[in-house]
């Protein structure tokens, strides 16, 4: 038996397996059955673990067989995000994974700022919409997403409940509509349980054409849009901007 384990400053849960004393018992309990802290079906291979919480990457791959498109997809933008990895690094360390996480890498993001905001990018993508990504706004800095001069704000409690984030959000919302922005809010709530009516929602404002830029103000305002978002670096990796000026600009 190691020293640490017969001095009580270690114990022992399995071969090759060692838990600090004060240790959470339902983790310890899992690594002692040989379970491990992942995504993994069962009937998986957990006889590969080497450690007791598996890899960002080997969860992405077995995650892939248990979590929507929209889901896997809000996950990777999330891994992309913190760690400033690319597309190309997570399809290297994906490799092999298999046809359906090819299709969702190509469709993730790293500049998505929360996993609420890449499922409605993902969803309005899938609906039709030329959606751009974090784009930078005069006056009001970076918004979520934005389809044409429609600006969408996908809000957290938070973030945007403390007095300061109130104040905030009700001064980027007062000088993007006197600049010739619109601003929608969305909740949580809105994006996971009321989809439906907040697709319809943008639909009755695009359906009438009020987020394109018809006048020579809101085009300048658009295109400088585009400019200063790509200008800050903020471009996706294959060099598009995200934005087709010719369904925004009528």
């Amino acid at each position: 038996m190691p020293e640490p384990v017969r001095g009580g400053s270690l114990v022992r849960l399995r071969a090759g397996w060692f838990a600090l004393p004060a240790h959470d018992e339902r983790a310890a309990a899992a690594v002692r059955d040989g379970g491990v802290l992942a995504c993994r079906p069962f009937g998986g291979s957990l006889r590969t673990a080497t450690r007791a919480v598996d890899p960002v990457p080997v969860a992405l791959a077995y995650a892939a067989r248990c979590l929507s498109d929209e889901e896997w997809i809000a996950v990777g933008d999330s891994y992309l995000n913190l760690t400033g990895k690319t597309r190309a690094d997570l399809r290297s360390e994906l490799r092999g994974a298999g046809r359906t996480v090819e299709r969702r890498i190509a469709k993730t993001d790293r500049r998505a700022q929360s996993g609420t905001e890449s499922i409605a990018r993902v969803r309005l993508r899938s609906a039709g919409f030329d959606v751009t990504v974090q784009p930078y706004v005069e006056s009001v800095g970076w918004a979520d997403l934005r389809i044409g001069r429609l600006l969408i704000e996908c809000d957290s409690v938070l973030h945007h409940t403390t007095r300061t984030g109130y104040a905030n959000d009700r001064r980027r919302d007062r000088r993007a509509l006197v600049d010739g922005w619109l601003t929608l809010r969305l909740t949580y709530d809105d994006v996971l349980y009321g989809w439906d009516a907040v697709l319809a929602d943008i639909k009755a404002v695009t359906a009438r054409d009020r987020h394109r830029a018809r006048s020579a103000k809101h085009r300048a305002m658009l295109q400088r849009s585009v400019r200063m978002s790509t200008g800050e670096g903020t471009s996706p990796e294959d060099g598009s901007d995200g934005t087709d000026l010719s369904t925004a600009v009528d």
